[in-house]
């Protein structure tokens, strides 16, 4: 155990850890891709969502979240050959999430804390999604703001301007500007801040699809009873709980360091939208910052802390999609599971049955997690599973049980669906039964079905 404290101690340990974590996510991610644990949101969204940018449409820019970042991210992918475009996109990715190790400097126990955060670890190995570029950047203006540096602070609010135009990076902003009155930071930056903030306002009313189409009777009507029902939001409960012991947030809580996050944290629990309240989810990836630079300065941390150390892996393995997680109990066979990382040989005849289908042109329909990595090229139209199946060549669907996300109404916790849901589930069926043959089932991954 010495051993691995003086090797971790050593001078250059930020630059071990970059790279050590950005290996670690590109490889995880690509085993997790490769035996069919990817899903069509967002992996797929977003490879078809480039394609259709790349090919002139540029009005997908303006669809709900603005995201500019995605018009860079389209015609960077432009360089390479379209069926590597899922494995640039895990690379960029885990490029992001690693960043933060080459800002925490000599400070070994933050180094441990953030590269164990199960948000992290969800996020890292979990398809893809723009929000990534949010973790670098919030830990850079931070580092800027309560270390109070002269720096110019400009570029950040540019940055946040480009990966998107959200209600949520308004209430940080906000968050931010009180944090600066109570540092009693000049004028100057406090003009900047709320310059900013009104311009952000601005900006998503005018772009936010979410904003145009928000009709508040509608919205009252349907989730009047949402917070009466989600008062003690065990979900929520457990996230708040989640993100305090996986930072070490309670070795030296600081109010004011966290102030932007809890902002956050207060919108996700009055939202009436169940996936604001899973700490896995990648809405929580711009919270994860603050709490962990709150005990930055904490002197129990100054050098190595055992107990610390410990206790983040103990937290780590409880709640986190990661080996050492599924070695020790938490078989999460919806995202990572011992058939995942041990069984890589045992699915080569499914990829061998999927490669020689003439797939090519095809419109094939998906079930949200049943994504072969073969389908990830030009040529296919690729469609999330919905009644609508009258121009499906093929219908893939999971072979076992199937294990929804959150954009189906369905979650895996409780492994329970609305009756809604499940009427329509047990239709699609039935049409897919009656319109197709089934071609293929390996009895562990993914069933195939062809039109008749």
């Amino acid at each position: 155990m010495n051993i691995i404290y003086k090797f971790l101690n050593h001078k250059h340990r930020e630059n071990f850890f970059f790279l050590f974590s950005f290996i670690v996510f590109i490889i995880l991610a690509i085993i997790k891709t490769y035996n069919f644990k990817s899903s069509f949101y967002d992996l797929i969204f977003y490879l078809n969502y480039y394609k259709e940018i790349e090919n002139g449409n540029f009005s997908l820019l303006f669809n709900f979240n603005f995201q500019l970042i995605n018009f860079f991210i389209a015609y960077f992918l432009k360089l390479f050959p379209i069926n590597t475009w899922y494995f640039i996109l895990i690379i960029i990715q885990s490029f992001c999430l690693s960043i933060p190790h080459l800002v925490f400097k000599k400070n070994i126990n933050l180094h441990l804390i953030y590269f164990l955060f199960p948000t992290i670890w969800f996020s890292a190995l979990n398809n893809f999604h723009p929000d990534v570029f949010v973790v670098p950047i919030i830990f850079l203006l931070n580092k800027e703001i309560f270390n109070k540096k002269s720096s110019d602070l400009k570029i950040y609010f540019y940055l946040i301007l480009i990966v998107s135009i959200k209600f949520t990076f308004i209430v940080l902003v906000a968050g931010y500007i009180i944090v600066l009155f109570y540092n009693n930071r000049d004028r100057k930056i406090l003009t900047l801040f709320i310059t900013f903030l009104f311009l952000y306002i601005f900006l998503y009313l005018l772009l936010d699809d979410h904003y145009k189409y928000f009709i508040l009777e509608d919205f009252a009507i349907q989730y009047k009873d949402y917070l009466f029902e989600n008062f003690f939001n065990k979900r929520y409960l457990l996230s708040i709980i989640v993100i305090i012991l996986a930072s070490g947030y309670f070795i030296k809580p600081s109010i004011i360091k966290i102030l932007p996050a809890l902002f956050l944290l207060i919108l996700y629990y009055f939202l009436p939208f169940d996936h604001l309240k899973n700490y896995y989810n990648h809405y929580y990836l711009s919270i994860v910052p603050f709490f962990i630079f709150a005990i930055e300065d904490s002197v129990q941390i100054k050098k190595i802390n055992k107990k610390l150390s410990i206790f983040i892996i103990f937290i780590h393995i409880i709640f986190s999609p990661s080996i050492i997680s599924v070695i020790f109990w938490n078989d999460l066979n919806w995202f990572y599971n011992k058939k995942t990382i041990f069984g890589f040989f045992n699915n080569l005849n499914t990829h061998k049955f999927i490669s020689d289908l003439e797939l090519n042109n095809k419109t094939i329909y998906l079930e949200n997690n049943a994504i072969p990595i073969e389908l990830f090229n030009s040529t296919n139209k690729l469609e999330i599973l919905n009644l609508k199946l009258k121009d499906a060549d093929y219908v893939f669907l999971r072979s076992q049980k199937p294990f929804f996300i959150d954009d189906y109404g369905c979650y895996v916790s409780i492994k329970k669906c609305n009756a809604d849901f499940i009427l329509n589930y047990k239709k699609i069926i039935k049409k897919i039964n009656i319109n197709f043959d089934l071609i293929f089932d390996d009895k562990k991954n993914i069933k195939i079905y062809k039109k008749k």
